[in-house]
């Protein structure tokens, strides 16, 4: 008799409820750095009647262009009446969260820096043997936006709360500008519902999602932002996305435990036989590939070297800056200086150093 084996869990079966914001985009980037966790797909709820999703107004299509760019499926839930308040999806979340426990999902996790269970959907979860996850839960509001802003995340105000701010800021980019004219009283998250945002990128995804604003819309107490889907190569300020629709490069994290097995080697193995082909460390090469890539940018585009360094994968500005002038001798901004006098050699093309097996 033939034994089948079953595959083999990476982590807790989990799904991710889905606003299409920052937070929630935020919440899938820690949830896949989570070794204990296994994220299978986002979950999401718009109005059946003007196909937007419940509290930030986003259209259908976009938060499924989302979906296809974090590389995950989606599950979209249809509220049954016009301007109906969230509730009057329940029956249906509560169905959906059935139907996932069914298939072997153990956790549905929430965007919320302060967690609050008693509150909808979470409180949707009774009885359907999900437990909720909150993987931003304690983090202050501040420090959180600015890391996601420095990790290079790129948002957009997408609705804001009328009795809170001003309906003239629905549609601007949710950047250090934004945070600095927030009110005092005003959560730099929005975490109190004074505001909600659209991701368009945020590490991990494989392209993003570039919108701009066609005019402003007013309802139940909210100024929401009408977004649309833009070209990424002529979205202006998407910063780092737009650089991945150039390079490809973004996030690209190369790891021997991901490219051995496609060789059919141990990673152990693979280093050595990398190392004798290519003449450097697999790592060595991962580098030299970015820095010739950023070279490229460097001479072609007037794209922020601090924004360069975060979309090539750098894990920081002084280790970009590093790599770079190891390799080419000169420095990032030293070298645009040369490429628009025309006084460049091929620096790019210097060898790497010879080094131990990473």
């Amino acid at each position: 008799m033939a034994v089948t084996s079953s595959p083999v869990r990476q982590g807790i079966p989990t799904w991710l409820w889905w606003t299409g914001g920052k937070d929630a985009a935020w919440a899938l980037t820690a949830l896949r750095d989570d070794p204990a966790c296994e994220v299978l797909g986002l979950v999401a709820a718009v109005n059946r009647f003007d196909g937007r999703t419940a509290g930030h107004g986003i259209r259908r299509e976009l938060i499924e262009e989302q979906a296809v760019a974090a590389d995950l499926p989606l599950r979209v839930l249809e509220c049954a009446a016009r301007d109906a308040p969230f509730n009057v999806c329940d029956a249906d979340i509560r169905s959906t969260f059935h139907d996932l426990s069914r298939q072997g999902v153990e956790a549905v996790a929430f965007g919320d820096l302060v967690p609050n269970t008693c509150t909808r959907p979470p409180v949707l979860l009774a009885n359907t043997g999900l437990k909720p996850a909150f993987p931003l839960a304690g983090r202050h509001p501040r420090r959180h936006a600015q890391s996601m802003l420095a990790a290079g995340l790129s948002a957009r105000v997408c609705a804001v709360e009328k009795a809170s701010l001003p309906a003239t800021l629905a549609g601007r980019r949710f950047d250090e500008s934004f945070l600095a004219d927030l009110p005092t009283h005003v959560d730099p998250c929005g975490e109190n519902n004074e505001f909600h945002t659209f991701a368009e990128w945020a590490p991990g995804w494989r392209f993003p999602v570039p919108v701009a604003s066609r005019e402003s819309l007013e309802c139940r107490g909210f100024a929401f932002a009408d977004l649309h889907a833009v070209d990424p190569d002529a979205a202006p300020g998407i910063g780092d996305a737009n650089l991945v629709a150039l390079t490809g490069a973004i996030d690209e994290d190369f790891r021997l435990v991901d490219l051995a097995p496609i060789a059919a080697l141990a990673p152990s193995i693979f280093k050595r036989h990398f190392r004798k082909r290519m003449g450097m460390s697999f790592r060595d090469w991962v580098v030299l590939s970015r820095v010739e890539c950023a070279c490229q940018m460097l001479n072609e585009s007037d794209i922020a070297v601090d924004t360069l360094a975060r979309a090539l994968g750098f894990r920081s500005r002084r280790a970009f800056r590093r790599a770079f002038r190891a390799r080419t001798g000169l420095s990032p901004s030293e070298y645009r200086k040369k490429a628009v006098a025309g006084e460049l050699v091929a620096a790019c093309r210097k060898p790497l150093p010879t080094r131990g097996d990473d």
